[in-house]
C-alpha cells in the first residue's frame, strides 16, 4: 500500500516514482542471474537517476555484466523536427522500408540524465505502429546497432500486440489492476472518508474541478489517459 497525499498531478509524479523505483528493483534482482547473451527491456526512456527516474545502479550492473539494457518508449512528443513537429510520425512518413530503424535522433548525455543513445524503430511490416528506442551507450561500441535491434522483430509479432515487443505487453498486462478492483478500492476509499466526514465536503471539490474531464466521458480519476514527455 503506498498512500499519496495532493492532487492528480503530484499523485501521479510520486506513484511514477514509486512505480520505477519498484521496476529497477525488480530488474536488478533479474539481471544477477543474467549474461552477455541476455536482452533487458524497460518501458520507457533511458533516464537514470533522480526523481521519476531508474536506477543508475541497474544501469550499472547491466553494463558491467554486458546485458544488451535497451529502453522502448511507447510514445515520445519530446521528439520533434526541424519545423515543430512530431518526430516518430514525421520520420514514419518518410520512410519506404518495411522495417528500419533511425540511429541516431540524439546521443546519450549523463549529464542530463540520458543514458542511452535515441533511435526511432519500425518492428513489423503488417504493423503502422513505431516507437522510440533507447539504445545504452556501451552497447553501441562493439556491436552494429541493426545487430543489437533484430532480435525484438521475432517478438513484435503477437497478434495481441502487433508491432510492438510481447514480453513489455505481457508485463503491463500483468502489472494493470482490472477496473472491477479498481472500483472496488474506489468504494472502500469512499467508505472511509465517509466515516471521517470527509466524503461530502471532497465531493463538492471535485464537482467544482472534474466537469472538462466529465465532458470528455472520464468519470474516475484512474481512467485518465497520462502522456509522459520523453
Amino acid at each position: 500500500m503506498h498512500t499519496v497525499v495532493g492532487d492528480a498531478y503530484v499523485r501521479r509524479r510520486i506513484l511514477q516514482d514509486a512505480r520505477l523505483n519498484l521496476e529497477s528493483e525488480i530488474a536488478l534482482n533479474l539481471v544477477r542471474d543474467a549474461g552477455e547473451s541476455d536482452y533487458l527491456l524497460l518501458d520507457g526512456a533511458s533516464y537514470f537517476g533522480g526523481e521519476r527516474k531508474f536506477w543508475v545502479d541497474l544501469y550499472g550492473k547491466c553494463k558491467e555484466k554486458g546485458i544488451k539494457l535497451l529502453a522502448i518508449s511507447k510514445q515520445s512528443p519530446a521528439l520533434h523536427d526541424e519545423k515543430g513537429r512530431d518526430l516518430v510520425a514525421a520520420t514514419y512518413m518518410l520512410s519506404f522500408h518495411p522495417l528500419w530503424i533511425y540511429y541516431p535522433v540524439t546521443r546519450a548525455n549523463i549529464h542530463e540524465h540520458l543514458y542511452g543513445d535515441v533511435s526511432i524503430i519500425k518492428l513489423c511490416e503488417e504493423s503502422s505502429r513505431v516507437f522510440r528506442c533507447d539504445i545504452m551507450e556501451y552497447l553501441t561500441h562493439y556491436r552494429e546497432v541493426p545487430e543489437l535491434i533484430s532480435p525484438l522483430i521475432s517478438i513484435s509479432e503477437d497478434p495481441r500486440c502487433i508491432g510492438y515487443p510481447v514480453t513489455l505487453w505481457l508485463a503491463h498486462d500483468f502489472s494493470t489492476p482490472s477496473d472491477s478492483k479498481l472500483l472496488h478500492h474506489h468504494d472502500q476509499v469512499e467508505e472511509t472518508l465517509a466515516d471521517a466526514g470527509l466524503l461530502d465536503v471532497l465531493r463538492i471539490e471535485e464537482l467544482s474541478c472534474n466537469f472538462p474531464d466529465e465532458l470528455h466521458g472520464v468519470k474516475h480519476p484512474f481512467e485518465r489517459e497520462w502522456i509522459e514527455h520523453v
